[in-house]
């Protein structure tokens, strides 16, 4: 998997667990400590960040281990996979 794809990916896994706990993205950009454009941006899939971000992103959240291997994409479930693929093809055809 190239970089490009793993931010896009990756960005689009925190979107799902972030929107599943029902969390605004002011609320992990300031646990964060980086301000919501920037936190935006990293669901988005347009800026770069390293594996301790992503492993703070995930005790905020409160993901479970096998969530927290989804978002690493060390173990990705292959139906949330496919769940976001699926919906970002469709947001950029419309």
């Amino acid at each position: 998997m190239d970089k490009e794809t793993f931010y896009k990916l990756s960005g689009e896994i925190i979107r799902y667990y972030r929107r599943r706990k029902e969390l605004p993205q002011k609320y992990i950009a300031s646990a964060l400590g980086i301000s919501q454009p920037t936190y935006s941006r990293i669901e988005a899939g347009t800026t770069k960040y390293d594996a301790y971000l992503l492993r703070q992103i995930s005790e905020i959240l409160t993901l479970t281990s096998e969530e927290t291997a989804e978002l690493l994409l060390t173990k990705p479930n292959p139906q949330l996979v496919e769940l976001l693929q699926r919906n970002t093809t469709l947001r950029h055809k419309i």
